[in-house]
């Protein structure tokens, strides 16, 4: 179905971002709309190459009639191109009145949630959206109307933590023309007709009048948007957290005006209420957090503020076996079983510890009570090890806890067991050997 016009752009954007890797295990949002369905033919090209395991999510909203002939043609549209699907429902029209937001953000909270709750469940890698640029257009004007800051006119991104957005730079009508030139089916949803949604008056009824002025006017806006991206880039990069040290010695209106600068940047909506607990938090003890709305969270951790995506971090699973000549990811770590010569002069070796007639080397996530060998102390808490090395609590969980026969042999780089051989300059070409190093390493 597609052809090299479409693969020659969607290798470009896909390794530009770099979207998809090896061996991903690659959930869909999948409606059943021309969007959705061109969406899994662009992933699905790369599905053999980069032996990827696709799956399917479809989410009621519980607001048209028709959605069970949606959930037909997802059911059959999943046994015709053998992948799984999951069926959700979520009932918007009470999650807005409970919530006291509008439908189209209920729903979209609703989706973001049941994404997230089918990714930890199955070990999904990356979640993947249909959005296109007409999307990322109405986004735009949606803020721009709305009334917000520059850096709020920043649209969709093409990547944020484990969601991707690969056909984010193609148009709507193009998606449509090639569809229907290889007569592949889809659904149309009827409320994108209705004008009673902010999105679909943008859609419907400003659209075409700026396609009578330029009909260009999608590109000239993306590039605009490609600007404002780089510009805040630049901007993030100067100052990305702020020091409650600093903060506390501020006069309460420019306090407030650096919490204000700091969480606009994320074109998150701020009220006297989010105000009110920004102070409390400022002044309290310990790691603590607030949900600021749009998927971020203020998050205090001992003298910073910083904002981050919630779900930034792709899962984890439960455990993995480490085995020799195959190169372990784990959060930001790299793992390596090998019996190569490591040269003395490199800088990205690591940790290394000799393995000798271990054989069960397993990674895994640390546990409530985990406790590590240290040569004169003993065997001590991991909790409180990680604690006193000042490790972030939302990077604790991330971090790998080694095991050779059952018996905690490291913490990621931080700590090696006192019972075992370790060097930074191990030159050993017969021994087997576990090397731990950080992917950033140089």
């Amino acid at each position: 179905m597609l052809d090299f016009r479409i693969t020659d752009k969607l290798k470009k954007i896909i390794g530009k971002y770099d979207l998809l890797k090896k061996n991903d295990k690659v959930l869909i949002a999948f409606s059943g709309g021309p969007d959705s369905v061109f969406l899994f033919h662009c992933i699905n090209f790369f599905r053999e190459s980069l032996e990827l395991e696709l799956e399917l999510v479809y989410v009621n909203h519980k607001l048209r009639e028709d959605a069970d002939e949606d959930i037909k043609f997802v059911k059959e549209f999943a046994e015709k191109y053998e992948v799984r699907y999951h069926i959700r429902e979520a009932d918007v029209k009470e999650t807005a009145a409970r919530e006291k937001i509008s439908e189209e953000e209920a729903g979209r909270e609703e989706r973001y949630r049941i994404f997230f709750d089918i990714m930890k469940e199955n070990n999904i890698d990356k979640i993947a959206t249909g959005h296109n640029l007409d999307d990322n257009i109405e986004t735009f004007i949606f803020r721009l109307l709305r009334g917000t800051a520059l850096n709020g006119l920043k649209g969709i991104p093409v990547k944020r933590g484990a969601i991707i957005r690969p056909i984010l730079e193609f148009r709507k009508d193009y998606i449509l023309e090639v569809l229907d030139g290889a007569d592949e089916e889809y659904r149309l949803d009827s409320t994108n007709f209705e004008t009673k949604y902010t999105r679909n008056k943008i859609r419907n009824l400003i659209f075409p009048l700026f396609s009578e002025v330029n009909p260009l006017f999608r590109e000239k806006i993306a590039g605009l948007i490609e600007e404002i991206n780089n510009f805040e880039d630049i901007e993030k990069s100067k100052e990305s957290v702020l020091w409650l040290s600093d903060l506390r010695k501020m006069d309460k209106t420019v306090q407030n005006k650096r919490i204000f600068d700091l969480i606009s940047m994320y074109d998150i909506e701020i009220n006297r209420e989010k105000i009110r607990q920004i102070g409390e938090l400022i002044n309290s003890k310990g790691n603590k957090e607030i949900n600021l709305g749009n998927n971020f969270i203020l998050y205090k951790n001992y003298d910073k503020l910083e904002v981050i995506f919630q779900n930034e971090y792709v899962p984890l699973p439960e455990e993995l076996i480490l085995e020799e000549g195959i190169m372990t990811e784990w959060g930001d770590y790299l793992l390596e079983v090998t019996k190569r010569d490591i040269k003395e002069s490199s800088r990205e070796n690591g940790k290394i510890i000799f393995l000798g007639d271990k054989t069960n080397i397993k990674v895994r996530s640390r546990k409530e009570g985990d406790r590590i060998y240290l040569k004169n102390l003993g065997y001590k808490k991991i909790k409180k090890i990680l604690i006193d090395e000042k490790i972030e609590k939302k990077e604790r969980e991330r971090i790998p806890v080694i095991e050779l026969d059952n018996e905690i042999a490291a913490i990621g780089d931080i700590k090696i067991s006192g019972k075992l051989e370790l060097s930074r300059n191990a030159v050993s070409k017969e021994q087997m050997k576990l090397i731990i190093r950080r992917k950033n390493a140089k």
